[in-house]
């Protein structure tokens, strides 16, 4: 869950990049776009094996964002200059910066609050602890809400991870 949630959060500034990257760069921002989703492949299978090991793909992943605003920053100025759609595209551009100081500097702010050293070893463990318990219903038997714990699988977004976040 935690995976689809992370993807979900770049998802806008993405899209808009490569809206606006392709008007100049059709062929670059094709291929840094196919170089995102190998990332995110990346991402997913460390996140699966233990959620310290996203880090790899995490970091290819910022920085094809970075590498989609530039791309995205250097067509919009080429075809400001030279069109009369300003608006249109200088919407895109605000739309973009939002989604890129909203993510790193409200967001990221606000999980250093929640998300300590020691509520990621805990959280690790429980992972551990649960993964080896829910192979089984993964490979033909259920699961039982006992093996599971109370609250749920812990990245669900249901279980007692989410109750540490609040919405202040």
């Amino acid at each position: 869950m935690r995976i689809h949630g992370n993807f979900l959060e770049q998802l806008p500034l993405i899209i808009v990049c490569i809206v606006i990257g392709g008007f100049t760069f059709p062929l670059i921002i094709a291929g840094v776009g196919i170089l995102n989703v190998l990332a995110r492949i990346i991402y997913g299978i460390g996140y699966f094996i233990r959620p310290q090991k996203r880090l790899a793909g995490a970091l290819i992943g910022d920085v094809i964002i970075l590498a989609l605003v530039g791309l995205a920053v250097t067509s919009l100025v080429t075809v400001l200059l030279q069109s009369k759609f300003i608006f249109p595209i200088s919407t895109c551009l605000l739309l973009a910066f939002e989604c890129v100081c909203f993510g790193f500097f409200v967001a990221g702010g606000k999980r250093g609050k929640y998300f300590t050293k020691e509520f990621f070893n805990k959280f690790e463990k429980d992972q551990q602890s649960l993964l080896a318990k829910s192979k089984s219903a993964i490979f033909g038997k259920e699961a039982t809400q006992e093996e599971i714990g109370e609250g749920g699988y812990p990245d669900e977004g249901s279980g007692r991870f989410s109750l540490a976040l609040t919405y202040d």
